[in-house]
């Protein structure tokens, strides 16, 4: 974060920090989430339907470095702070927080909110939606006026590029042959370099 005082920055950093969920976004991760190192359950889950998505997948991971970053994460995980700091994301719910579930997330216009959780328009989880503003959004709330989200911010289903690269093999061969080695290295394709 911005104004934190390491060895490399003993004045504090300058920086603004790198969001890694939108990183992953905008490099068209069909896969991406968030966990929590203190949350072993959440942290197995969410690794879980990582491995079982077919395409590429991105997990960031909030963890506390206890030599070099001790309490980084507490603002966001610790006990006293959890309830309404940690937006705990469910497919198909809505986005509440807060110790009774009492709060909840809407946008008001394109602009998020938090609200009371009885509103009418609280926004429901689709990480498939097909548009990435729904997952930039989540991927950009956090401190101070919003909680954290965590779980599967984003998981569409694509072609994978394994997938793409046999279906152009096949048609490949069903258009030349499957040809042999020895038209392979003597064909046209080749030269002689004397």
């Amino acid at each position: 974060p911005e104004g934190t005082k390491t060895k490399t920055t003993p004045t504090g950093s300058i920086d603004h920090p790198l969001n890694p969920l939108l990183f992953a976004l905008g490099a068209e991760a069909t896969f991406i989430a968030r966990t929590i190192d203190n949350n072993p359950k959440h942290m197995v889950d969410t690794f879980k339907a990582a491995h079982e998505h077919q395409g590429v997948s991105f997990v960031e991971i909030l963890q506390n470095c206890v030599i070099f970053n001790d309490g980084a994460w507490d603002s966001v995980y610790a006990k006293e702070n959890r309830d309404d700091h940690l937006l705990k994301l469910e497919a198909g719910k809505p986005l509440l927080f807060g110790k009774n579930n009492d709060k909840g997330i809407r946008l008001n216009g394109l602009v998020p909110e938090v609200v009371d959780a009885t509103a009418s328009d609280v926004l429901i989880h689709q990480p498939d939606h097909p548009s990435p503003l729904y997952s930039q959004m989540l991927a950009s709330l956090g401190m101070p006026d919003f909680p954290t989200p965590i779980g599967v911010v984003r998981q569409i289903q694509r072609p994978t590029y394994e997938t793409l690269v046999h279906q152009q093999m096949q048609e490949a061969q069903a258009k030349r042959g499957t040809g042999t080695w020895k038209e392979l290295l003597h064909g046209n394709s080749t030269w002689t370099v004397e």
